[in-house]
């Protein structure tokens, strides 16, 4: 969408290999980057985190304001 290029431009600038918490931290940074360029996106940010332990889904985990 329209916001994408904000949220790739975040990804790409933080992106390191095994950042665990900060990889979190970055995503959850980028997508908010998309929003504020896309209105139409919604506020709300959903987090799936997928590790060799299993899978979390942090529904509403952020709400960009």
């Amino acid at each position: 969408g329209s916001g994408s290029l904000n949220a790739i431009a975040e990804l790409e600038k933080g992106y390191k290999d095994n950042q665990g918490k900060e990889g979190l931290d970055l995503v959850i940074k980028s997508i908010k980057a998309g929003i504020i360029y896309d209105l139409g996106s919604g506020s709300n940010i959903d987090v799936m985190i997928v590790s060799r332990e299993g899978k979390k889904h942090l529904r509403n985990h952020i709400k960009v304001e």
